[in-house]
């Protein structure tokens, strides 16, 4: 079962290569305010995972050293 993070970067490489494809120019998105809040609990999730992810790489790291 793939992780949120795992999700997100599949569903950017995806994203990515199609737009590749394509040679569209990507703009910018804002986001609003309200936008924003709505999407702080999954963005908080993916970054938890990320930083549990790091400090496993520094103690990995730690014990090659």
């Amino acid at each position: 079962m793939l992780g949120i993070w795992e999700k997100s970067v599949k569903a950017l490489v995806v994203s990515t290569s199609k737009e590749a494809s394509r040679r569209q120019c990507i703009m910018a998105h804002y986001f609003t305010r309200e936008e924003a809040e709505a999407l702080l609990p999954q963005i908080s999730t993916v970054l938890r995972e990320i930083q549990v992810g790091h400090k496993s790489l520094l103690r990995t790291q730690e014990e090659l050293d």
